[in-house]
């Protein structure tokens, strides 16, 4: 209903604005060793705007839920959006300095800390871990099916890492109760096992995983790669038109970039805004026509950039038995 679709919206509003002020904390707390006149004018009121909102923040949600132990789970449970926040972006521009600045550090922390609350506040709420645990979690009366799927499969593949070291280190302990062998088949061994526990995991992840965390939250009954199948070719004639649209604009833009990339003189900012503007003219039509198509695909396009980019952190090899370059 609409009082639960405010609420909902209400506290994705203060988990968003928690973890920017939280991390805007977090840089003003490393420039106050700065003894630049400017910085120090800056971290001034840059520490009074962090004091005005947090008041704001707390009386907020005194005066609407009479205070006592319900208002202290609430603001426990949004500081703790803050809090990895700040982790995450810590751990962004540690790891990437040249590849991100501080303000695309910000949208991808945020970003990825309010998604993944979601998450939890929607696994949180199927499984009724507490009486108390819907007054204080709020989730969307009616969510789309699309939205579940990406959810899941993004769970399931930020889940992968974890699930994959797990079995890695499980298998290690076992090979050492084992024979030992020569350093050469000890090699060729970790590669081989490696791979395979990798793509194991992949295929646990994505076949079983999934789901469950489907069927839990949203009662999916058929497989996520199963609805999207019968999605894409169900009532399809714009979506599969549209498709072939993406790939007919790709097709002709590429061999156009590589053309006009070959010149030396055209300048680099001319080159990204070609990319704008394919960009534009891949993404207008289905924000017209298939806007839900449109999410299911950016979804599928981030799943398979995770699958490829943990293929290169993780150095595995692919399925074809080369080594993945890690360029």
């Amino acid at each position: 209903n609409g009082a639960q679709e405010f609420a909902y919206l209400e506290m994705q509003y203060w988990a968003v604005s928690i973890s920017c002020a939280s991390v805007l904390a977090f840089f003003l707390w490393h420039l106050r060793q700065s003894a630049n006149n400017e910085i120090s004018k800056a971290l001034k009121y840059g520490s009074l705007m962090v004091v005005l909102y947090l008041v704001t923040f707390l009386l907020f949600f005194l005066l609407k839920t009479d205070g006592g132990l319900l208002a202290m789970t609430k603001n426990g449970y949004l500081l703790c959006h803050g809090v990895a926040a700040v982790i995450l972006i810590k751990h962004i521009l540690e790891k990437f300095p040249s590849c991100s600045s501080f303000g695309e550090g910000l949208l991808v922390s945020s970003g990825l800390v309010v998604y993944f609350g979601d998450i939890l506040a929607r696994t949180l709420s199927k499984m009724e871990v507490s009486a108390s645990s819907g007054a204080f979690i709020h989730t969307p009366g009616t969510q789309s099916e699309i939205a579940t799927v990406i959810q899941g499969v993004l769970l399931g593949l930020f889940l992968l890492p974890l699930l994959y070291k797990s079995s890695l280190q499980v298998w290690v302990y076992c090979r050492t109760l084992g024979k030992q062998r020569t350093q050469a088949i000890e090699k060729r061994a970790e590669k081989g096992t490696g791979s395979a526990v990798f793509y194991v995991s992949l295929l646990v992840v994505l076949l079983f995983l999934v789901p469950s965390w489907t069927r839990l939250v949203q009662g999916l009954e058929v497989h996520p790669f199963v609805w999207v199948l019968n999605y894409m070719f169900t009532n399809s004639d714009e979506r599969l038109l549209l498709c072939a649209y993406w790939i007919f604009v790709i097709c002709v833009s590429i061999r156009r970039f590589y053309s006009i990339s070959k010149q030396s003189k055209t300048e680099r900012i001319l080159l990204r805004k070609y990319y704008h503007l394919v960009a534009v003219l891949i993404f207008s039509p289905a924000v017209i026509f298939q806007p839900a198509f449109l999410d299911l695909a950016f979804g599928a396009a981030f799943a398979l950039f995770l699958i490829l980019e943990m293929i290169r952190v993780f150095g595995k090899y692919t399925l074809l038995g080369t080594p993945y370059i890690n360029s």
